[in-house]
């Protein structure tokens, strides 16, 4: 069944708030993939808002943001530079509005004490119970990035190095994968990191992540993960993400691990 859901929209031109509203209706057709419907909040609305998106070129942005955050308990999405520490997603123009969507699907999904994916202060101990607490200061770190897009695979392997983590393998289907993750490869090579993306052809993915079983820190991403995936990746002792990556998000990820 889908979740209905109001969303408090300060900002934006004329055109994007059509393009938003499109979005929105989108959102809310009868699909069996969907688990949330989004609607822009009226004062006359049945509910107050969940989360709110806001444009950081808007005159009401800083208001806005004041009130959200006395008020509590509402997700933030930023449109913009700057954005603040706690917005939940912060995204660039020109706006990509199926990724809107799914940074707001990507917070609804992650209510209910489940925050496996990037948000708030349970960072620590969800660092703590995936193993990432793990890392010595002096580890050299390797990584198998196991992702079918080769622009998705560059851009992880320039954030990495970004963090000093240059030792990255890659895997673009779950043979190869596997393949990495035999023993005896490549001189029985032990990885501290496994980055897989659940798109990854030729096999099941998840089959991949139950073989990884000594690596230190497991994060499984995708386009669709939806609850269930989420549950199941915390029960495969791993961290999730949602596809597009947010880049403030993968950033909080990997300067929370101790030894970066």
């Amino acid at each position: 069944m889908i979740q209905r859901v109001f969303v408090r929209v300060v900002g934006f031109t004329g055109p994007e708030r059509h393009a938003l509203n499109t979005a929105f209706r989108l959102s809310q057709e009868p699909k069996s993939d969907r688990e949330w419907s989004h609607e822009p909040w009226q004062p006359n609305s049945p509910a107050p808002p969940k989360l709110a998106l806001i444009d950081a070129t808007s005159p009401d942005a800083s208001e806005a943001l004041a009130e959200v955050e006395r008020i509590g308990g509402i997700g933030i999405v930023w449109v913009g530079s700057i954005s603040p520490a706690k917005a939940w997603a912060s995204l660039q123009r020109p706006l990509n509005w199926p990724a809107v969507i799914a940074a707001m699907d990507e917070y609804f999904s992650s209510g209910n004490g489940l925050d496996v994916d990037l948000g708030g202060d349970t960072w620590p101990s969800v660092l703590e119970s995936t193993g990432a607490h793990m890392f010595g200061v002096h580890d050299a770190r390797r990584v198998l990035l196991a992702e079918p897009d080769a622009q998705d695979r560059m851009y992880l392997r320039t954030k990495l190095a970004s963090y000093g983590i240059t030792e990255i393998d890659e895997a673009s289907n779950v043979t190869e994968a596997q393949q990495r993750l035999a023993p005896g490869h490549a001189g029985s090579i032990a990885y501290d990191i496994f980055i897989v993306d659940l798109a990854l052809p030729g096999g099941d993915p998840w089959g991949v992540v139950a073989a990884a079983k000594n690596v230190k820190l497991k994060l499984v991403i995708g386009a669709r993960l939806g609850m269930a995936g989420r549950v199941r990746a915390r029960a495969n002792g791993c961290m999730a993400m949602g596809k597009p990556l947010d880049p403030s998000r993968l950033n909080k990820l990997l300067s929370h691990l101790p030894s970066l």
